[in-house]
């Protein structure tokens, strides 16, 4: 199912109407953000590949930031649609993925995961990570930094899977699914 044109405009509209808005800013895109997220049997992922956000805020400080493209030359505002996957497995559970220490904002990871049968493969942030799956095929954290002092825990469902030892200055922590 996806939401159709007429709901997401009035969606938008709903954001912009808002008389307290103090500001719109256009602001580039983490490239780091999930694009595609599966869970509970549903994939969901924009209509068509983010460039950036645009940016209003409120007086009440609030920001609110909504998804842009660029088709043909033309920015649009974009939504996301939603597949039903037809997932009859197990629920998914919650995965905690913890980098966390001196350096964590400079490390580089990688994570592979399934989701409700889907095969997911992201970079992903520093510091804690909650996604949803199955399990965790594998993790790596790099660091190219001497300065580094990091540790990977990675939780399933309210239990320790994995804690690594520390990785200080540069190399890398790796985790693999036992088969």
């Amino acid at each position: 199912m996806s939401v159709s044109d007429k709901d997401a405009t009035n969606f938008w509209l709903k954001v912009f109407e808002n008389k307290n808005i103090k500001k719109i800013s256009i602001e580039p895109l983490d490239n780091r953000e999930l694009a595609v997220t599966v869970s509970r049997g549903k994939k969901c992922e924009y209509t068509y590949p983010p460039k950036g956000l645009v940016q209003a805020k409120y007086s009440n400080g609030e920001t609110v930031g909504i998804p842009y493209a660029i088709i043909d030359k033309h920015y649009f505002l974009i939504f996301f649609k939603t597949t039903d996957l037809k997932w009859n497995g197990a629920p998914d559970t919650a995965i905690i993925l913890r980098v966390t220490g001196k350096g964590e904002n400079r490390v580089q990871i990688k994570a592979a995961w399934n989701a409700s049968g889907f095969d997911m493969e992201e970079s992903l942030h520093a510091g804690i990570q909650s996604i949803s799956g199955q399990y965790v095929k594998a993790v790596t954290v790099t660091s190219t930094e001497d300065e580094t002092d990091v540790t990977l825990t990675i939780t399933q469902d309210g239990e320790n899977i994995f804690a690594s030892q520390p990785l200080k200055g540069k190399g890398t922590i790796v985790y693999k699914k036992k088969s």
